[in-house]
């Protein structure tokens, strides 16, 4: 799934300079504090941590999907509403299931107090192994503007459409043939599938997806528009 943060510290701002280093000061060892004491105390990176199912670890639980679109020229970027691309290299739908994690970090029953040299050496990389229980069933792309004379709005557009890997593994196939081979659980939180052709009827493309999974969960999500150059 797709998802950047920022965490801003706001200070106060004192006349008196000393002061205010003062606070400065207090702040960051409360936070420092408060670290420690939440935080579990955990053995080195290896078999063991507090609070840390490391079989659970392995797997993500699908809770939903965003609907993006990228391109692929002289480097993977996504596209944004303020960009007017032209059709070449590739261009494509980027589909990021939102998935939840099944580790998760527990207050353990007695806390030590171990500041961030001891709370960090909890290392996992959740997810690993896919989806524990879900397969997926089927997957529907909608063009929500005319596309071209075969394909007016709220027209299924599969056909259209390569199935070109994940973010990290490119595999390239018709996307009706990747459908047909889905017998294993989902091992991917990200879905490319390419453009074959631009919009011809209407510059403005603008889809739906539709998923549905073996659990019988079903998810939707639009994208948001973006144009292609005349």
């Amino acid at each position: 799934m797709i998802d950047t943060a920022n965490l801003f510290l706001k200070k106060k701002v004192y006349p008196n300079r000393i002061t205010n280093m003062k606070n400065i000061r207090i702040l960051l060892l409360t936070l420092l504090l408060s670290i420690g004491f939440l935080l579990p105390s955990c053995e080195k990176d290896g078999a063991s941590c507090d609070g840390v199912d490391f079989d659970a670890a392995r797997y993500f639980d699908i809770q939903g999907i965003d609907a993006f679109m990228y391109k692929d020229t002289l480097g993977f970027d996504f596209i944004t509403t303020t960009d007017t691309i032209t059709f070449s290299g590739k261009v494509g739908l980027y589909l990021d299931y939102v998935a939840e994690y099944h580790a998760m970090r527990k207050v353990p029953k007695s806390t030590s107090f171990s500041l961030i040299n001891n709370a960090w050496t909890c290392s996992i990389i959740a997810g690993y192994d896919g989806s524990k229980t879900e397969k997926l069933v089927n997957l529907s792309i909608v063009t929500l503007n005319d596309f071209d004379e075969m394909h007016l709005a709220n027209s299924f557009i599969n056909d259209l459409l390569d199935y070109d890997g994940t973010y990290n593994l490119g595999d390239k196939m018709s996307l009706e043939d990747f459908l047909a081979d889905q017998t294993e659980n989902i091992m991917s939180e990200t879905l490319l599938l390419q453009l074959k052709k631009e919009p011809e009827l209407n510059r403005e493309f603008k889809y739906k997806v539709i998923v549905e999974l073996s659990t019988g969960e079903v998810y939707e999500a639009e994208s948001m528009p973006v144009y292609f150059r005349d």
